[in-house]
């Protein structure tokens, strides 16, 4: 699944581009131009699902005085859900948050440009090499350009427009994915231009090195639309904070990216959308990183972008040492080098089989710290958090499990760790019978044909292995799944648990909690309780999910999983113990 891009700058001043395009190809990746200089963000994308109203001015406000003067608006209109975010007259949509309208006051206040995206669509991921259904969004995408540019045209900071489907190189291996791409974006593109000349058109794709074409093929892809299509600006996704790829690779991307222009005899711009999350738990990435990530790519590009400024480093929505940090590099030149101190006074306490609660004295940082990496038996967790206290999860009854704590700032610094301590959990009773044996159960979303429920597998007793193919398996990819298991009387419970494959090379992670409740009649549910997963060994494969130390009546245990969206999830047996 892509995540999400940035966008572009400049407008009138395209063609002030420092490198991207002008510069002959086949450069040594690495190479700093003569201009070098200390690579900084000059805009953002911005999601509307971040900014609402009342915030848009503040924002713009943190933006400036970081130095982003640009912001793309990530889309104007959603042609699955048929709505706008600007007063519109199409058939069949209607305005669900007057996002546009609301930013370009601000926008004008605080001297920021904007670029307008047209319209995403949940079916780009299903649909988009269909021919068909490209020139039909082509026709939509000019439908609502023609309603922004009658709205908008005359606001002074509207210097340009976004296209938000994101182009890969998964899903469009050869000249045949590629020549209706190709023409969606000369089609679209020409109308921007005819109706708004001198403003730019801007794409943002990504790519992910261990899948689809290479960068040769990249170059190749991006050689053949771009003699073809007369996009302004790519702004290339860098795909480190999704998890696509490191660094390391960043220069080879974007050189073929950069040479693909040179072979196109394209004036296209190159830019780079620098992603400022980490996917693993959406958190901000750390300014050091986010810096390493520039650096990389700073021979290549002529503008920095960001996905986000709303979303990571704004002050208002994320803890505002990273915006301190980050400022503070942008003001100096200099990236904070310092480590916060030593986290003294660990102290670890069972509270039951399956959690400990952590306490320690508090860092101190010479900006501040943002997070501490709680260390069990080798495996780091990162918590966000500026309290001494964590309740680690998910354990195992009857274990013994060692710790250490070090303190993290915004820049990425990190202290030495803690002096140790060592715990052990108390041992979990035994409940013999399992009342769910051969239960029937209902459930809210059948599993995918691929990975089916023959019918009765989650209570009969027998649990898969290690091997998401072992047919005691079911898995599912929608974000959240119920089940129902009727134990055919009331019964007296002290235990539910259920099973969970793990394994990650195949994208499958554990839920994020599971939760369980009971009924006498079906109807009025009492929750016995909410399990999270915690953090885990890469050693394991599967977790049982368990509450227990019950002494309810019911006839009707519900599991409810909350899921990743988009991923799959596999669960074997539901058990329900007396």
């Amino acid at each position: 699944m892509a995540p999400r891009f940035p966008f572009s700058v400049l407008g009138s001043a395209l063609a002030l581009a420092l490198v991207g395009c002008s510069s002959s190809s086949d450069e040594t990746p690495g190479a700093p131009p003569p201009d070098f200089h200390t690579p900084r963000l000059q805009g953002t994308f911005v999601s509307q699902d971040v900014m609402h109203s009342g915030q848009w001015g503040a924002c713009f406000s943190a933006m400036r005085a970081a130095g982003l003067t640009q912001a793309v608006v990530n889309h104007a209109a959603n042609g699955s859900s048929m709505t706008t975010r600007y007063p519109t007259s199409l058939p069949g949509f209607t305005m669900v948050f007057p996002t546009i309208p609301e930013a370009f006051p601000n926008a004008t206040l605080q001297g920021v440009d904007m670029y307008l995206g047209l319209q995403s669509s949940d079916d780009w991921w299903s649909m988009s090499t269909d021919p068909d259904w490209l020139a039909a969004q082509a026709t939509l995408a000019n439908q609502v350009a023609d309603e922004l540019w009658a709205l908008y045209k005359d606001e002074p900071t509207f210097k340009g427009w976004y296209l938000p489907f994101e182009a890969d190189n998964v899903t469009f291996p050869t000249a045949e994915e590629w020549a209706p791409l190709a023409q969606f974006y000369k089609t679209v593109a020409d109308h921007l231009h005819a109706i708004a000349p001198g403003r730019p058109v801007i794409i943002a794709p990504f790519f992910n090195p261990a899948y689809g074409l290479d960068s040769a093929g990249w170059r190749a892809m991006w050689g053949y639309i771009l003699a073809r299509a007369p996009i302004d600006v790519i702004a290339l996704q860098d795909g480190v904070g999704a998890g696509n790829t490191t660094v390391d690779v960043l220069p080879e991307w974007f050189l073929a990216t950069k040479n693909a222009i040179a072979d196109a005899n394209s004036k296209c711009l190159l830019w780079s959308d620098t992603e400022t999350f980490q996917i693993a738990d959406w958190s901000t990435m750390p300014i050091g990183g986010i810096v390493d990530d520039m650096r990389a790519v700073q021979p290549y590009v002529s503008s920095m972008l960001s996905w986000s400024f709303p979303d990571y480093l704004n002050p208002q929505t994320v803890n505002p040492f990273y915006y301190e940090t980050y400022r503070q590099y942008v003001t100096t030149g200099l990236l904070d080098s310092q480590a916060p101190t030593v986290p003294a006074g660990l102290a670890a306490v069972a509270l039951d089989g399956h959690s400990v609660a952590l306490t320690w004295q508090v860092a101190a940082d010479n900006l501040g710290v943002v997070a501490y990496d709680v260390d069990r038996d080798g495996t780091t967790q990162r918590v966000h958090t500026t309290h001494g206290s964590y309740g680690d999860v998910g354990l195992d009854p009857g274990t013994e499990y060692t710790y250490t704590v070090a303190a993290v700032d915004a820049a990425g610094n990190v202290s030495a760790p803690s002096a140790a301590v060592t715990v052990s959990t108390p041992v979990d009773p035994v409940y013999e019978t399992n009342l769910a044996l051969g239960k029937a159960y209902t459930t809210s979303t059948e599993a995918d044909p691929g990975h089916p429920d023959p019918g009765g597998a989650l209570t009969d007793g027998i649990y898969g292995t290690n091997s998401p193919w072992d047919e005691a398996w079911q898995g599912r990819t929608n974000a959240g799944n119920t089940w129902i298991v009727d134990l055919g009387s009331v019964q007296t419970i002290h235990e539910v648990n259920s099973d969970w494959l793990r394994d990650e090379a195949d994208y499958i992670p554990l839920p994020v909690s599971v939760t369980y409740a009971c009924s006498e009649d079906g109807e009025t549910w009492t929750t016995l309780g909410t399990v999270p997963t915690g953090f885990l060994a890469d050693s394991v494969w599967h977790k049982v999910f368990k509450v227990n130390r019950l002494n309810i009546q019911a006839r009707y245990v519900k599991v409810m999983a909350a899921t990743q969206d988009g991923s799959w999830s596999f669960i074997d047996e539901i058990e329900v113990r007396q």
